[in-house]
């Protein structure tokens, strides 16, 4: 899995895996490599144990504060379904601090960076889906919940919607 996603020369060679493991002996395990061409930028994506989706950002944010996020969402994922177009909101101080307010999970595809990966990956007859996972600020989570999903994708088209940015605006 590891291979398949780093395998494009955007990104080093290397990998750092990592993993959170919860005071039941759980472990979630996320990979975090740097793109060749800005060392600002990472890919982070989780290595699914008991679920069956692979979340996957390109972003300049705090990796370890995604790395959790991305825990929690493999979680969230054990007792609710999650998928495509799915918004999930949180309230963690140091994501507000830097206005994200929640995420919206969409095709890989939306993504100009990672649009060379399929939507879904077969590793020992389980298939994974690909789920990119976008940060939302105050205003577009408030625009999602007020007006709806087609409302805030017509909004990131309208405003360019930079999908790497960590500190939106």
């Amino acid at each position: 899995m590891v291979n398949t996603i780093i395998s494009n020369d955007l990104f080093c060679d290397d990998c750092n895996l990592y993993y959170f493991e919860k005071e039941d002996g759980t472990k979630r395990h996320q990979a975090v490599s740097t793109l060749r061409d800005d060392v600002n930028l990472h890919i982070i994506f989780s290595i699914p144990t008991d679920t069956h989706h692979i979340y996957i950002t390109v972003s300049d944010g705090d990796t370890h504060l995604i790395r959790q996020l991305f825990a929690t969402l493999e979680d969230i994922e054990g007792h609710e379904q999650i998928g495509m177009g799915c918004v999930q909101l949180f309230d963690d101080t140091r994501l507000i601090e830097n206005d994200v307010r929640g995420i919206i999970l969409l095709p890989i595809t939306t993504s100009n960076i990672l649009n060379f990966l399929p939507n879904q990956l077969e590793i020992n007859k389980v298939n994974y889906n690909f789920l990119l996972v976008v940060f939302l600020s105050s205003n577009e989570y408030l625009g999602w919940k007020t007006k709806g999903h087609d409302a805030l994708i017509d909004y990131f088209i309208e405003n360019e919607k930079d999908l790497v940015s960590f500190n939106l605006s």
